[in-house]
């Protein structure tokens, strides 16, 4: 297993990811309300916390001889921290309230992710290659869906455009030089695909979950 490896995974998420936010929109290229606010929730509960898995992470053992991306990790942590909060007030701009039970399948993904943090940090970190990176597969379509979603503001879009991981924000490339620039073994590179490829599936769940309009 390599870097390269891991960028196979990567991309095929990518080309995933666009077909199902295609599938989301309407023939004029937007996205329905009911699926934006379901994204949103979604969003909330999944990033609520996010900051402590990357402060496990970094405190691991196999870190201690690697203190730039140990410190990239805690910097990431503190970027990370208050996107819930973004959520969460785009959610409340877009006029709806988040659940207080998180999805069941963001609830899966805590699940697992809290049951390996501790002694497989990188399944964590390769799932995190996949969710800041997929996004910059699909900016035609993240384009067409704020020009034709006329629901959308700059009050009630700021995750979504913070999350699109373009060069104003390239946080998917930053993670991907922080790895490559590690030195990690293959066994390290190993852990970093299992997660990108259990990331993905999880990630995906949820999406399909939300692609049908529904009410909360």
């Amino acid at each position: 297993m390599n870097y390269s490896t891991l960028m196979g995974v990567v991309e095929e998420a990518k080309a995933e990811f666009r077909s199902i936010l295609e599938s989301m929109m309407t023939s004029e290229g937007a996205m329905p309300i009911e699926i934006y606010k379901s994204y949103l929730n979604l969003q909330y509960h999944l990033t609520n916390g996010v900051q402590r898995h990357f402060f496990i992470a970094a405190s691991h053992p196999d870190l201690s001889a690697k203190r730039p991306l140990r410190e990239f990790l805690f910097r990431f942590g503190n970027e990370e921290e208050p996107h819930y909060e973004i959520a969460l007030r785009d959610l409340t701009n877009l006029g709806f309230q988040a659940t207080q039970e998180p999805p069941f399948d963001v609830q899966l993904w805590w699940a697992y992710f809290n049951s390996v943090i501790y002694d497989r940090p990188f399944l964590r970190l390769g799932a995190t290659c996949i969710l800041e990176n997929i996004g910059s597969g699909a900016n035609d379509l993240i384009n067409s869906m704020f020009k034709h979603s006329k629901y959308l503001t700059p009050r009630n879009s700021v995750f979504f455009r913070i999350h699109r991981h373009d060069d104003s924000l390239p946080h998917g490339e930053e993670i991907l030089n922080a790895l490559k620039n590690a030195n990690l073994s293959s066994a390290q590179y190993a852990d970093l695909v299992d997660g990108a490829k259990r990331g993905w599936i999880l990630y995906s769940r949820m999406l399909f979950a939300i692609n049908v309009p529904s009410s909360f």
